[in-house]
């Protein structure tokens, strides 16, 4: 008779059969599970085969698989052959595809299925679905080659930015002069001129590598589109329509407002661009929330969505892999640039926003930029005074600066402005030489970047002997990268590159003050 504790134990494990106990782990696996004979035909499908890959057991067994594409049968007759011969394959990686169409990414183990004399009829598989992991990690390659793109272009445009200064500082010094004759003022001219579009492009490479100087505020992305709408309108011409889908309440962002409207312009320029003939442009905005798994790889909250879709000529895999590096174009010679996107791709990624994109060849192009959603309207700046003119002074200046020729311009115009100048071409060395000065030190004006010292650990040394001395950084990177170096701009003055003269006469006087010496 059973007792109580027998009934709830259930039958002993001997009685228990095999093939049952095997069955239920295959249909448990979370893992797909297959059966093929050596011609490629299904003997056995899972049900996490079925989850994964979309067709039933019913809809395969008995034929051959249907995973593979047709333009791979080549890659499965091969992997075929393999297992004839009892090869096994361990951890093999493959594209295949769903019965959806869509590709999935597939990584496998097999082993060879034998019959009792021993005699091969065909393998056993264990695949892994890899789709989300392969996304993940070209998402990682992609973020680490735009990085290392990036610190390359911001490192050539820092380092040009100190020529374009010596450029433009010496074209104007050529202007001011009033006995230049015309056709050379014309000469000097072109050349400022040129100096001042190299420096829209290395600012498209600061921009990228999020190395730009940027005047950040709250604004609404409606009200810019909006304000923009008749620009966008000539730009696009007349046989392109501008169509516009804005949020009905505000797209609050919270970036630097001439580069949003940047990459507003590039991406209505790129659409155009890509029409040939009659077509459109649309422009929509949207106020979403992101879950943490998303295509565009941001945190999880609240962005403002910029969608920019058109019906161009669209692009193939091959392009989408490289329009956001620096020079890559598909279009003619002296057509574009090809730092359109990539500046795009940096202004956004700066103001910590994502961006994908959609395109198939004839199917158009839909670009999405995401920019963190902010919460209220700044108030609107006051309009800027006219610039005054620049004024001298009779303080002494330590200049420090590597840059050779940039040392010997600043030195050159402030000599012009009255002021007494130490120059260094280093930190220490300029420690040395106000060591050795034994009168007032008014101001330090130092590159934050130098060799052996920098500028904040400069202005560090010197205000522990000299507190009262003033601070003036000249940079041509960001933030983030002043803060790196001890700078903080509250505390001090600043100046980008590439300056003119004039701009550094008046930056130099609004340190220093309105001092008595300070003179006209």
């Amino acid at each position: 008779m059973n007792t109580e504790s027998d009934q709830l134990s259930g039958p002993a494990i001997e009685t228990w059969d095999p093939a049952e106990i095997l069955n239920a782990i295959l249909a448990a696996s979370p893992v797909a599970i297959w059966a093929l004979d050596n011609d490629g035909r299904v003997l056995f499908w899972n049900s996490a085969a079925e989850r994964i890959f979309g067709w039933t057991k019913a809809e395969v067994l008995g034929k051959r698989t249907p995973v593979v594409p047709e333009d791979q049968q080549n890659d499965l007759q091969t992997l075929l052959d393999r297992y004839r011969r009892g090869e096994t394959v361990s951890a093999m990686e493959r594209r295949r595809r769903r019965k959806d169409g869509s590709p999935v990414d597939i990584a496998f183990w097999t082993a060879p299925l034998r019959d009792a004399a021993g005699f091969i009829l065909g393998h056993v598989g264990i695949v892994l679905d890899v789709t989300e992991r392969k996304r993940l990690e070209e998402q990682v390659c992609e973020a680490q080659k735009m990085e290392v793109i990036g610190r390359l272009a911001g490192g050539v445009a820092h380092d040009f930015n100190n020529l374009l200064t010596v450029m433009r500082g010496y074209g104007q010094l050529l202007l001011d002069d009033p006995e230049i004759n015309g056709q050379q003022r014309q000469a000097v001219e072109e050349i400022v001129r040129a100096a001042d579009r190299a420096g829209a492009l290395t600012g498209h490479m600061l921009a990228f590598s999020r190395h730009q100087m940027l005047q950040p505020k709250v604004f609404d992305l409606n009200r810019l589109i909006r304000d923009t709408e008749k620009m966008l309108r000539r730009v696009v011409g007349e046989d392109v329509r501008l169509l516009l889908s804005l949020a009905d309440e505000p797209a609050l962002v919270h970036a630097d407002l001439g580069q949003v409207e940047q990459v507003l312009m590039n991406l209505v320029i790129n659409g155009r661009d890509a029409i040939s003939g009659r077509g459109w442009i649309r422009v929509e905005t949207a106020i979403i929330d992101l879950p943490l798994d998303n295509r565009a790889a941001l945190g999880p909250g609240r962005y403002v969505l910029l969608t920019v879709s058109d019906t161009g000529c669209g692009m193939t895999a091959e392009v989408r892999q490289h329009i956001f590096e620096p020079f890559f174009t598909t279009k003619d010679v002296g057509k574009g640039t090809g730092l359109g996107l990539f500046t795009v791709y940096g202004i956004v990624r700066q103001a910590g926003g994502g961006v994908t994109v959609d395109s198939e060849p004839d199917q158009g192009t839909r670009f999405q930029i995401y920019w963190p959603a902010a919460i209220s309207v700044q108030e609107a700046p006051a309009s800027p005074a006219s610039v005054p003119a620049p004024r001298g002074g009779t303080e002494t200046i330590l200049v420090a600066e590597d840059e050779e020729a940039l040392r010997k311009l600043i030195r050159g115009v402030l000599d012009r402005g009255g002021y007494k100048v130490l120059a260094a071409p280093d930190g220490g060395q300029a420690l040395r030489a106000a060591e050795s000065y034994q009168g007032p030190i008014h101001l330090l004006l130092t590159d934050v970047i130098m060799p052996e010292t920098t500028g904040g650990a400069l202005a560090v040394a010197l205000k522990a002997h000299r507190p009262e001395i003033k601070v003036l950084f000249i940079s041509g990177y960001a933030d983030d990268d002043l803060v790196m170096h001890g700078v903080s701009r509250q505390e001090t003055g600043f100046l980008q590159k590439p300056f003119t003269p004039g701009d550094l006469m008046r930056k130099v006087r609004e340190v220093l003050g309105d001092e008595r010496q300070g003179q006209t």
